[in-house]
């Protein structure tokens, strides 16, 4: 998806999800990690899943534990209480000054189905992936049609993993559907802009499955 790549495992997610994954418990096994982060140093937050639900089964997490076991790890981050919702707006009124606003920028450009905006909210070390995946007019149909689904999208937490910063969405559908997907952004000198870059890293992967199970405290 060009949104958020990190929904690699959501089952019955369009086809879009998967090909960007391609591209880019019980017993309680604590691995802590403590990161330090800008602005959010006082605060952390815990993220813990079971072993099966990881992503990347061959990894440190999952290795020589059952798939009932528990991974967990806590971060440099805070919740927002309220959740702050995440408007539509035009692409002339985009700005990345903020985590916050580049989020706008984001679930604006994929409703709007707007392939050059779709990239601008991009870094540049990514472009050139998600350059073949706009270009695919079935898969950017899929993607567009999910995100003209979703009625109301809001932040209810962020999170800092060393250098990028993870906004934690909650998206609600026209179908009464509500998903829960962390979306990773890194600072440029252009502003705050999304990455790929924490698909296949193993502290990210134990944050996704955590915020898709309810693990987040």
């Amino acid at each position: 998806m060009f949104l958020d790549p990190s929904r690699q495992c959501e089952r019955g997610a369009p086809e879009l999800l998967r090909r960007v994954q391609r591209l880019v418990g019980a017993l309680m096994v604590a691995a802590v990690v403590l990161q330090p982060g800008a602005g959010q140093e006082s605060s952390r937050l815990t993220f813990e899943a079971k072993v099966s639900d990881l992503g990347l089964q061959t990894g440190s997490f999952a290795r020589n534990k059952k798939p009932d076991d528990i991974v967990q790890v806590t971060l440099p981050g805070h919740k927002i209480a309220p959740p702050r919702a995440v408007p539509l707006i035009r692409r002339a009124d985009a700005k990345w000054a903020s985590p916050e606003s580049c989020v706008d920028s984001i679930r604006s450009a994929n409703t709007a189905g707007d392939a050059a905006w779709i990239l601008e909210n991009f870094a540049p070390g990514d472009q050139a992936d998600v350059r073949r995946l706009v270009s695919d007019p079935d898969l950017a149909k899929r993607n567009q049609d999910y995100y003209k689904s979703v009625s109301k999208a809001e932040i209810m937490a962020l999170v800092d993993l060393r250098e990028y910063r993870v906004a934690v969405l909650r998206e609600e559908t026209v179908q009464a559907k509500a998903v829960v997907v962390p979306l990773t952004m890194v600072k440029t000198p252009a502003g705050w802009r999304q990455t790929n870059a924490l698909s296949k890293d193993e502290t990210f992967d134990v944050l996704w499955a955590a915020v898709r199970s309810g693990g987040m405290r």
